[in-house]
């Protein structure tokens, strides 16, 4: 399996860095599953910078929960 360019922290909220690479949203919410984490239960989304491998699936996390979008204004 390729590189998932993302991160979970979970503690007092969980936190999810980067999205991965766009089309593989599917992939992305089953390696959370395998965490015990649902798309509903990620407080913040963070994106390091904006290429596609990194925030492919953004547009698409967003449509399914209420998280917090931390990233740099431009």
């Amino acid at each position: 399996m390729e590189p998932t360019w993302c991160h979970l922290i979970s503690r007092e909220q969980t936190t999810l860095i980067d999205t991965r690479r766009f089309g593989k949203v599917d992939i992305l919410e089953g390696l959370l599953s395998s965490t015990g984490t649902n798309v509903n239960g990620i407080d913040r989304i963070i994106i390091t910078h904006s290429h596609e491998d990194h925030d492919g699936n953004l547009a698409d996390l967003l449509s399914k929960t209420s998280s917090q979008l931390w990233a740099h204004p431009i």
